[in-house]
């Protein structure tokens, strides 16, 4: 399955990563950091806004699920213009 994925840095985003790749899924991960994202083994990483509609519609190309396992931002955060 190809599968899109918002939030995979953190506790449970890592969890869903490691447990798609070991089913053999192929997993696209939406991140802020790269470098943050780095030791991220079997996913295919791309860097931007998870609000952000052109990084969404880039990465989510030809994947057949989504899902999110984003927290909620800081208050001060503002959507990307």
């Amino acid at each position: 399955m190809k599968v899109l994925l918002l939030g995979a840095t953190g506790g449970t985003g890592r969890e869903i990563v490691k447990r798609a790749t070991a089913k053999g899924h192929s997993v696209v991960a939406v991140v802020r950091s790269i470098a943050k994202a780095g030791d991220m083994a079997g996913a295919t990483l791309v860097e931007g806004d998870a609000r952000d509609d052109a990084v969404l519609a880039s990465a989510g190309r030809r994947r057949r699920r989504s899902g999110t396992a984003c927290g909620s931002p800081a208050p001060s955060a503002a959507p990307p213009s």
